[in-house]
């Protein structure tokens, strides 16, 4: 089974989130001011090669938990090539390991109402450097053919200390270190309003703090670039506005506080901001 993912590949980030035990969910679909469910994505050739015994159970709790705080079910998506159809699952927890329960198997039309039931939104700002990631994606055809959007990708999420309990929510933004930009000098205030070529960030900043207001949690950004360092910028965003951008923490963008290859210091430094 290959998991949709968007996400630019970054070894250092996703070990420095594992050891940091901070988890990601492709999607959480939302209808008006209303969270629908949380969703992740696989594609097979045909259905004898789905597997659930190749998930980790650790990371399908964590998922489960994250939309058990926003009162949704939390399916697994099953893109079949070979049949062109959708198989919907849902999980429960049972004896402290997920279990997947198949709810139905769509058609290509059946699964288009089944998306747009749960989020109507059409797709807007064009996905720029994840175009390319997702191109052979069945599941991502199908939304842009019928002017779907993806949901609202949470990069990130923590719980409290031996709890399942939501403390935060993480942004990664990764820069090409061969532009002008990388750690030591990114503020991504400086994409917020827009360019003559690509759209503001407020709607997909504003979907994120609404998120953490729901949650009532922290919103953290953490930034890394492409080069061979193994460093990460860090901020806390405190608001969002469409007139005034980020506001960070005390001001402190995120290349003003740099931590070079320490998980254990950076995890201290994010405690002291919860």
């Amino acid at each position: 089974m290959k998991r949709r993912d968007s996400e630019r590949i970054h070894p250092y980030s996703n070990t420095l989130f594992r050891e940091l035990g901070i988890f990601d969910l492709q999607g959480v679909l939302k209808k008006d001011s209303l969270y629908q469910c949380g969703v992740e994505n696989y594609q097979v050739n045909k259905i004898s090669e789905i597997d659930f015994g190749i998930l980790q159970n650790e990371v399908e709790i964590a998922r489960y938990y994250f939309c058990q705080h926003l009162q949704i079910p939390y399916y697994t998506i099953i893109s079949v090539v070979e049949k062109q159809c959708f198989k919907i699952f849902n999980t429960f927890l049972i004896e402290s390991k997920i279990i997947f329960q198949e709810e139905c198997q769509l058609t290509i039309s059946e699964f288009i109402v089944w998306w747009r039931d749960r989020q109507p939104y059409t797709q807007t700002k064009p996905m720029y450097d994840a175009a390319d990631r997702i191109k052979n994606s069945m599941i991502d055809c199908v939304l842009f053919e019928n002017k779907l959007a993806w949901g609202v990708n949470i990069d990130g999420f923590s719980f409290k200390e031996n709890q399942h309990v939501v403390n935060a929510i993480y942004e990664k933004r990764i820069c090409t270190c061969k532009t002008a930009y990388n750690v030591s000098n990114y503020d991504p205030n400086k994409y917020f309003f827009g360019t003559t070529e690509r759209k503001g960030d407020f709607p997909s900043w504003n979907v994120l703090g609404n998120l953490a207001r729901t949650l009532s949690c922290r919103l953290f950004l953490l930034t890394f670039d492409t080069s061979d360092h193994s460093q990460v910028g860090v901020t806390r965003i405190t608001n969002i506005s469409k007139e005034n951008g980020l506001t960070y923490l005390n001001d402190a963008k995120p290349y003003h506080t740099i931590f070079e290859n320490n998980s254990e210091e950076l995890k201290l430094w994010m405690h002291a901001r919860m």
